[in-house]
């Protein structure tokens, strides 16, 4: 994956009938990845494949970088924290192609910290509202990996998602939650995954193959509320 570019960013008030060049820093590399600050839409972040990331305060008008990044950054996937808009998390490697992996903040861009616990390339880096949680997902080569509470100790295991789609090639990844369910969609180039065995998050493997046609896949998993009855005195 080359440094290419220029990094250009548009924009579009009339719903992409018209666009215009926003202003970005000169010698940006190719700009890959766009995320908005969950409590503010002024705020803009942008990942670029060579250049780090960006930030914008007047909603994309202007960017500049962010401080304390590696020289040549390339960034596969970004996405911000809905509960923090100063934890931010990256998959994104050096210039030299040597550190590699999940980068998360969480003062907004002053201190990175790299997290070790899942398989890399990391196609996809995406927050999903199970219940009242939010979890953080990573569609990777070995395939789906989650977090349910982001933990201290950045080099903790990574839980494998259920299913074929926790080993399958994870190309691209998307969720929502609607009406007590949440709805999984992952894109993949498809292949030959190990048959699986057994139950629960953590599948153990049998000696078989099957094979994984390319394309979209959905997941709906329905959400186990409890309600506690209420008692009046």
């Amino acid at each position: 994956m080359g440094s290419t570019g220029p990094g250009l960013i548009y924009a579009s008030t009339n719903g992409g009938i018209t666009w215009t060049q926003q202003t970005t820093p000169a010698g940006i590399k190719c700009v890959k990845r766009l995320v908005f600050d969950p409590h503010d839409p002024s705020v803009v972040y942008a990942g670029s494949n060579g250049s780090g990331v960006l930030r914008s305060n007047d909603g994309g008008a202007t960017w500049s970088l962010l401080e304390h990044q590696s020289a040549g950054t390339q960034v596969l996937a970004l996405d911000i924290d809905p509960r923090d808009s100063r934890s931010i998390y990256t998959a994104a490697f050096d210039g030299n192609g040597s550190d590699v992996g999940i980068f998360a903040t969480h003062d907004g861009g002053d201190t990175w910290v790299k997290m070790t616990g899942s398989d890399y390339p990391i196609w996809e880096l995406k927050f999903c509202r199970v219940g009242a949680d939010y979890w953080l997902y990573a569609a990777t080569m070995g395939g789906l990996r989650y977090l349910t509470t982001i933990p201290s100790d950045p080099s903790t295991p990574w839980e494998n998602a259920r299913g074929i789609a926790g080993m399958a090639t994870a190309d691209g990844f998307n969720c929502t939650a609607e009406d007590g369910r949440v709805v999984y969609y992952i894109g993949t180039s498809g292949g030959t995954v190990s048959t699986l065995s057994g139950a629960g998050r953590r599948l153990a493997t049998a000696t078989g193959t099957q094979n994984m046609a390319g394309g979209i896949y959905r997941s709906m998993v329905r959400i186990n509320l409890l309600y506690l009855p209420l008692i009046r005195r």
